[in-house]
């Protein structure tokens, strides 16, 4: 079997590096191109680029790697890369740059003029953060956009990393895209190319509990962050008199309520952070696994609650939203919170 190896792209300030490397760490092949100029300084202090002068220096870089490594390309398993920080981009509704880069050692800075609300203001100046939310507003190259070229602030439709507008070109260069939900491409320039919806990976041979003593309980298994539902579920069900346990399991900055509800309702126990083999086997023993993340959420549609599996191969009924996310096949083996209520 052939060597594995990682592609690996490093963006400078002064050049862009395309590197293949083995499992060790080891250089197995690099080139570099070197940018003429780094930059140019309209006046003394700024410090811009043709943000697309990155990516064509990109693809002379890995071009000039695979013309001398054709033999070791079909060894790439993935690819990995790394940027130089806090230079941005602004880009149109047609993500075509607006105006140059401007990079990270630029000195120009704004007034910022438009004052933050009063409220704000006292706030920041009774942490003790007054001069220091002022001093990031003055380096903010979003706030001297607006107060210098405030027709090319107008025309931005987006405003970015130049790590982003890079996987933005690049993302445009791939033969097809497997994404965890279908929303996503809406935001994604798949320019009509094949898309999968692969929203995860679950061994089906690791903790099988093929004979179980089903249990009374209710079991939800997870992040316990509040903004996944968690407290919701505490709500409702401290409003009902049903004989069942609800039994939480997880972390998340919602565990210090869990454990308030657990001390005023018997019912409900906080069980912490478990071994993956002990959720597992709670899984398959209890009577019913829920989910309250609420549909309603904008992020639901970008992610997959992976939980969602695990759920589903433990033979135990599941209870939960139809989220955007959720592929049409699972709705059919799930109980929907929206049928029902």
């Amino acid at each position: 079997m052939k060597e594995p190896l990682i592609l690996t792209i490093d963006f400078g300030t002064q050049s862009v590096r395309a590197g293949l490397f083995n499992k060790k760490g080891e250089t197995v092949a690099l080139e570099k191109v070197k940018y003429e100029p780094a930059y140019v300084s309209p006046k003394p202090g700024l410090a811009e680029q043709d943000p697309d002068y990155y990516f064509e220096s990109l693809c002379k870089a890995t071009n000039a790697l695979m013309k001398k490594n054709k033999d070791k390309m079909d060894q790439v398993l993935g690819v990995v890369m790394d940027f130089f920080r806090d230079s941005v981009v602004c880009v149109d509704k047609n993500g075509k740059p607006t105006r140059p880069l401007i990079l990270w050692l630029d000195e120009r800075r704004a007034e910022g003029k438009e004052k933050l609300p009063l409220s704000a203001r006292a706030i920041f100046k009774l942490v003790g953060m007054g001069p220091t939310i002022e001093l990031n507003r003055k380096r903010s190259m979003a706030v001297w956009l607006q107060e210098n070229e405030p027709e090319v602030w107008k025309k931005t439709d987006k405003f970015m990393m130049i790590s982003t507008y890079i996987n933005y070109k690049l993302m445009k260069c791939v033969d097809g895209f497997a994404l965890l939900s279908l929303a996503m491409s809406e935001h994604i320039p798949t320019c009509n190319k094949p898309v999968v919806q692969i929203e995860g990976i679950f061994d089906s041979g690791c903790g099988s509990f093929p004979e179980v003593q089903k249990q009374r309980a209710i079991l939800y298994s997870g992040n316990l962050g509040k903004r996944y539902g968690i407290i919701d579920l505490l709500d409702a069900f401290t409003k009902t008199s049903i004989d069942y346990k609800l039994l939480i399991c997880g972390v998340g900055d919602g565990a210090d309520d869990v454990k308030r509800y657990a001390e005023k309702d018997s019912r409900i126990v906080f069980l912490g952070s478990l071994p993956r083999t002990e959720v597992l086997r709670l899984q398959s023993e209890a009577s019913l696994l829920i989910n309250p993340r609420h549909k309603a959420d904008a992020f639901t549609r970008y992610s997959f609650p992976s939980k969602t599996m695990e759920y589903m191969a433990s033979g135990t009924p599941t209870l939960m939203s139809e989220l955007d996310c959720l592929p049409e096949d699972y709705k059919q083996h799930l109980y929907s919170l929206e049928k029902l209520f």
